[in-house]
């Protein structure tokens, strides 16, 4: 092997080694962006999640101030002695 040949051959080898460094780094970069991704991800639906449970509780909450305020409109209807004559009729709700 001549000395130009050997120069050749060591010029080609630094340039692969290079291409194959940078070839590293942008997989290196991609992993990070994924990682990236999915933890935004992650976070997004446990935000869901959470607003979604904090919906269903508020819904719960106000189904049941509705049950209860009507349970107090009853009670003082009956207490004020205004109840509706034909309330004996209705069935009884007892929603305990």
């Amino acid at each position: 092997m001549t000395p130009e040949e050997y120069q050749q051959y060591k010029n080609a080898e630094k340039a692969h080694l290079r291409k194959l460094r940078e070839l590293k780094k942008a997989v290196r970069r991609l992993e990070r962006r994924k990682d990236v991704r999915a933890s935004l991800e992650d976070v997004s639906r446990s935000a869901d999640e959470a607003l979604e449970t904090h919906q269903e509780m508020v819904n719960r909450l106000a189904q049941e101030t509705a049950r209860l305020e009507a349970r107090l409109e009853i009670a003082l209807d009956s207490a004020s002695g205004s109840e509706d004559p034909k309330a004996d009729d209705r069935p009884e709700y007892d929603a305990t």
